[in-house]
This record gives C-alpha cells, sequence and structure tokens, in this order.
C-alpha cells in the first residue's frame, strides 16, 4: 500500500469537474456559459476604450459605498430563493446613464460578492450568471443613453426642454435595462422549469410597481448627481424603505400561500371562496365547490418519509392547476385535502360530477409519473425538471 500524491493541478481539474454547474444540460448549459463569456469581453472591449477621469472615479467610489451599504442594510432580511428582488438599480442604474459603459457592466460583480459572502451563500455559477446578466443590460442600457444624448452634462444643465429630452431618454434606457434584464434570467428559468409562470414573475402589480418606483428613483438620484456626487447621500436613507415596501409584498403572498403546493392555505381559500360566493349570489350566477382527499396518502409518508409526501402534495397540486382556469380558487384545506371553488362552473349535478372527476381522472393518468416521483426521479408534470441555473 503506498500513498498516491497528485499534483495541484490534478486536483484543481478534479474540483472544477465536480462543480454543479456541469449538471446543466443542452444548450442551457452553452447560455450559462454564453452569458459570462460575453461580459467578459464587453468588459475588456470597453475598459480599452475608457477616458479615466478623476471626477467619473468619484462617482464610481460614491455609488459603489451606497451599493454596498444598501447590502449591509438589507442583509438581514435574508434574499429570496428564487426570482430575488432588490433595489440596487438605484445607484447601479445612475452609473449606465452618466458614465462609460465600463462602469455600468462592472459594478454588479462586486454588489453579488458581498451578497454571495454577507447575505446568502448559494452556488457560484448562479452568482456569476446573475452578475454578468445584470452587467450586460446596464452595459446596454448605458450604451444605448450615450448615443441617445451625447454629451450628457450639456443636456442636463440645459434648458428645460432640453432636461426634459434628458429625463425621458434616461427613463427609456432603464425600461431598456429591465428588459434585457428580465430576458436572460427568465430565458435561464423557463430553461430550467418549464412550468414556471412568467406573467406571475413579472406582470404582478407589485412587480410592476417596484420596478417602477426603483427606476424613477435612481433617475432622479442621477440628475442630483451631476450637481455634487455626494448627493447621492440624501437617498441613502429611502432605499432601505422602497426594499421593505417590496418584501411587504411577498410577505403578503407567504401568508397566503400553502409552502408545500403552492396553492391557497385553508385561510386564504376561505376568505377568497367566501367573496366569490356572495358575488355570485349577488349576480346569480353559478359556482361549484369541488374537494378532492388523497387516500391513504399515510402510507407513502410512513413508507417514503415526508418529504417525498411533501413532493407528492406538490405534484397533484401541479397536476390541478394544469386543469383550473386562472380565476378558479385552489388551496390546501389541510393534510392531504385540496379545495376548489369554480366560478361559473357546474349547474346540474352531472356537470358536478365532472368537476369532481376530472381531477381524479389526471391524477390516474399521471400515476406513472408519481411512480417515479417515489422512486426518488424529481419531476414535475408536463417535463422533467432541470437542475436550476
Amino acid at each position: 500500500m503506498r500513498l498516491v500524491r497528485h499534483s495541484p493541478a490534478h486536483n484543481f481539474i478534479r474540483t472544477v469537474r465536480r462543480w454543479p454547474l456541469w449538471g446543466l444540460h443542452g444548450w442551457l448549459l452553452v447560455f450559462v456559459l454564453a452569458v459570462p463569456s460575453a461580459e467578459f469581453i464587453a468588459l475588456v472591449a470597453s475598459a480599452a476604450h475608457m477616458p479615466i477621469r478623476g471626477h467619473d472615479l468619484l462617482i464610481f467610489a460614491v455609488l459603489l459605498a451606497c451599493n454596498a451599504t444598501t447590502v449591509e442594510l438589507t442583509r438581514r432580511s435574508g434574499e429570496p430563493i428564487g426570482l430575488a428582488r432588490d433595489v440596487n438599480g438605484v445607484w447601479e442604474l445612475p452609473l449606465a446613464l452618466l458614465l462609460p459603459p465600463f462602469y455600468a457592466l462592472f459594478v454588479p460583480i462586486p454588489r453579488l460578492a458581498l451578497a454571495q459572502w454577507r447575505t446568502r451563500r448559494t452556488l457560484l455559477h448562479r452568482r456569476v450568471f446573475s452578475a454578468s446578466a445584470i452587467g450586460l443590460s446596464y452595459g446596454a442600457a448605458s450604451l444605448a443613453f450615450h448615443l441617445l444624448t451625447p454629451g450628457v452634462d450639456s443636456f442636463a444643465a440645459g434648458s428645460q426642454p432640453r432636461l426634459l429630452v434628458w429625463t425621458v431618454a434616461a427613463l427609456a434606457c432603464a425600461l431598456f435595462k429591465t428588459i434585457v434584464n428580465k430576458l436572460f434570467v427568465l430565458t435561464a428559468v423557463k430553461a430550467t422549469d418549464p412550468t414556471t409562470s412568467i406573467r406571475a414573475s413579472v406582470f404582478t402589480r407589485e412587480s410592476l410597481f417596484g420596478d417602477s418606483a426603483e427606476l424613477v428613483v435612481a433617475v432622479i438620484v442621477a440628475h442630483e448627481l451631476m450637481s455634487s456626487p455626494f448627493m447621492a447621500l440624501l437617498a441613502l436613507p429611502f432605499v432601505p424603505l422602497l426594499d421593505r415596501s417590496l418584501r411587504h409584498s411577498q410577505l403578503v403572498d407567504a401568508s397566503r400561500i400553502d409552502g408545500k403546493t403552492g396553492l391557497l392555505n385553508a385561510t386564504a381559500w376561505q376568505r377568497e371562496a367566501r367573496m366569490e360566493i356572495a358575488r355570485a349570489t349577488r349576480t346569480q350566477t353559478p359556482a361549484a365547490v369541488a374537494i378532492a382527499d388523497i387516500d391513504h396518502f399515510k402510507r407513502v409518508n410512513d413508507t417514503y418519509g415526508h418529504l417525498i409526501g411533501d413532493a407528492v402534495l406538490a405534484a397533484i397540486a401541479s397536476a390541478f392547476n394544469a386543469l383550473l382556469r386562472d380565476y378558479d380558487i385552489s388551496g390546501r384545506f389541510g393534510g392531504e385535502e385540496f379545495a376548489f371553488l369554480l366560478p361559473h362552473g357546474a349547474r346540474t349535478p352531472a356537470e358536478m360530477a365532472v368537476v369532481l372527476l376530472i381531477p381524479l381522472i389526471v391524477i390516474g393518468k399521471h400515476h406513472e409519473n408519481i411512480a417515479r416521483l417515489l422512486r426518488g426521479e424529481e419531476y414535475r408534470f408536463g417535463k422533467p425538471r432541470t437542475d436550476a441555473a
């Protein structure tokens, strides 16, 4: 028996091969690698043509400090898993509007590195992809803005019409940045989980309000920075308040949604069902109530464990949601019981029977998929689920 010593290069290669990144498959892996590569090329190209000015470095230093302070002030609130929302664009967008594109491309990197260290550790390739997607979106917005408004200072310091043109261009490029960033992120998300609803992720009232508020405050900060770089410090106390307003909607959702199935919890379902029944009574329109119970579900928990049981509940809830309309009200009523209220639903006993039987038929069609889940294979109804990018 002898001890085999491997060279540092050999150990490094073995470490790289174990990266979770290589668990991605097909074009998703190519996409996740291509975005950071494009970010690196853009950084090198912009650095080669960037003039170094003391005033630019001062603005960059002040906004970078505000960015890091915001991460520290909000880190106790944690970072949500999945599509995370933050308010750091208040400091990063002005860099894209006022300084050469290099600064806009670079600024997400130290911020997300600080979040990885101080807020929540996650897979490194996800942080790198997020920083690259955000950087490229800011770089594209910066390039577009400087093409639209050559001579930024003269535009902002000029007459009211010129200031109006500057403001409209700034808002348009801020919207452009948001669109580009969401295209990058949602492409990866949809490739990871095809069942993800883009409308639920992007086009909710709270999401649109949060994006609009962040962009407007960022444009105001950019305008004030042109008079003095230290004017940004006046906005610092308001940014945590904006972050709290975004998190309030997340907390409201968390209080309404059952964490295991993604359906309404019993309290929220009863409240919304009561309102819907009152509306149906007032307008004399039909409504149907359906109850589904999983027989012998305790055997699943006893045989395979509660974690697998939770996964089965989530899969069954997904099967129900595949059938229901957007305005149907579905909830987990307790344990393995599900409740549904269907506005404009069944009128006759025969139609009511159909409403009750359809979910059971769908579960029956997917019995093989549930069996795969019980064997330990990760599955969502419709298409197999891949690892997250």
